[in-house]
């Protein structure tokens, strides 16, 4: 995978830029709003029915109580990219989080493989209490996807993970949609060439 290419080359970043603080047992970044493109809304759908019965039960019961919680702050229909330090506040982990682990590590998503934190782990738990300095990488394999996915599909809104059911429930239709390989990673590594300028 592209990102993991560019994740492996830290040491040398970190060498420059510092240590990464990030560790097993913190899940603090698992708090924030996981924002998703399109296609790894539709990924994060294909891991989530390949989890054992119980495991995927209790990320549905999760999934709700999210809900219900983001309802009752009065963010039901907010924008949560725009409205992430009020989401962030409320505590609200990840479906996939256990035991302050990522139950799905192997297969996380993109953004959660790219935030590498360099400030000390304490300063994570508040959104905005100390500057939080994470690991500058050359490009963003992400946000290139993101780029890729936005001219393909004319659907430019990037999905908060938190609620990926209600998402996919009105996109379902992309999960048709096939496109030929070959054309979609050069645009992909076009993209990522042209953000590392």
């Amino acid at each position: 995978m592209l990102s993991e290419t560019l994740l492996a080359s830290t040491q040398s970043l970190t060498d420059a830029q510092g240590p990464v603080s990030c560790a097993r047992g913190c899940g603090s970044c698992c708090r924030e709003v996981i924002a998703l493109s399109p296609p790894e809304a539709l990924l994060l759908s294909e891991v989530h029915g390949r989890l054992e019965w119980a495991r995927r039960a209790e990320a549905e019961e999760r999934y709700a109580r999210n809900a219900d919680a983001l309802e009752t702050a009065g963010l039901g229909q907010a924008s949560l990219i725009d409205r992430a330090g009020d989401a962030f506040a409320l505590g609200l982990p990840c479906p996939y989080l256990e035991d302050e682990v990522c139950g799905i590590h192997p297969e996380r998503p993109l953004v959660c493989r790219e935030h590498l934190a360099l400030s000390p782990s304490a300063w994570c738990s508040g959104f905005s209490d100390k500057s939080i300095r994470v690991l500058e990488l050359p490009f963003s394999v992400g946000q290139a996807l993101a780029d890729v996915a936005g001219r393909l599909m004319g659907y430019r809104e990037l999905v908060p993970s938190v609620r990926l059911p209600q998402w996919l429930e009105a996109n379902l239709h992309w999960a048709e949609r096939e496109w030929e390989a070959g054309p979609l990673l050069d645009q992909l590594a076009g993209c990522c060439l042209a953000s590392a300028g």
